[in-house]
């Protein structure tokens, strides 16, 4: 899964609502977001793939609640918050600094050191990093990043005493029988803006939205449409 810069921000805020994420580490964020669009764009897609994979697998549980459909007009309503797990080995990341093109481990002037990172639910790390070299400002114009321009490398969640690691995705569900057996489903979530501690007063969320249809196709096949199974 590769995401772009935009999607990085909107999946930030996303999981910065669902999880108990401290002030210091939003302010580390702010720091990354300091690096190039590019490089920005690689540290997230590697801190947050784990945990999307795991919003992405809840999302998509619960959409039936019995393979029974309604008769029309006949509805239910439903609220779950799934959860997929995270194995112990996608809780870590390896950072190659190969991979960027300003941002390295502090003090490694040869550009060459690779460490263990923590992912969104990896706990906490001592590394540090820093931005090198020259970059390019929106303006257009070229700047150069201050020598010793280190950072704390953002933290994650500890989990590690959790029975079940990942990202919850609550959801709402309506279920309304529509005709000739067959349902439409719709679904809602909603995460809450969140201020990154930007000094912009930015806030970021996410609007979840699904539709589905189940039909028992059942009726349709001579034989078998009077049995007892949905």
């Amino acid at each position: 899964m590769r995401l772009n810069f935009t999607k990085s921000i909107i999946i930030l805020g996303t999981v910065f609502c669902l999880a108990p994420i401290t002030k210091s580490t939003a302010q580390d964020f702010v720091n990354i977001f300091r690096a190039s669009e590019e490089d920005v764009t690689q540290y997230m897609d590697s801190y947050i793939e784990p945990a999307m994979f795991s919003f992405a697998n809840g999302m998509a549980g619960g959409w039936y609640n019995t393979a029974k459909t309604h008769k029309p007009l006949g509805f239910d309503l439903t609220f779950t918050v799934n959860v997929a797990n995270i194995p112990n080995n996608e809780r870590l990341f390896l950072f190659n600094p190969d991979d960027y093109g300003n941002v390295r481990l502090a003090g490694d002037v040869t550009s060459s050191q690779t460490a263990d990172l923590p992912t969104l639910v990896g706990g906490n790390t001592s590394e540090r990093l820093e931005l090198y070299g020259q970059y390019t400002a929106p303006d257009g114009n070229t700047y150069e990043y201050a020598t010793g321009d280190n950072f704390q490398a953002p933290d994650g969640i500890d989990v590690s005493s959790l029975p079940l690691a990942g990202v919850p995705a609550p959801t709402i569900q309506l279920g309304i029988g529509i005709i000739k057996n067959t349902d439409l489903k719709i679904r809602y979530g909603r995460a809450k803006d969140m201020e990154l501690d930007d000094n912009t007063n930015n806030k970021y969320g996410v609007d979840i939205f699904g539709i589905g249809v189940m039909h028992d196709f059942k009726q349709w096949i001579p034989g078998i449409k009077h049995l007892p199974l949905d």
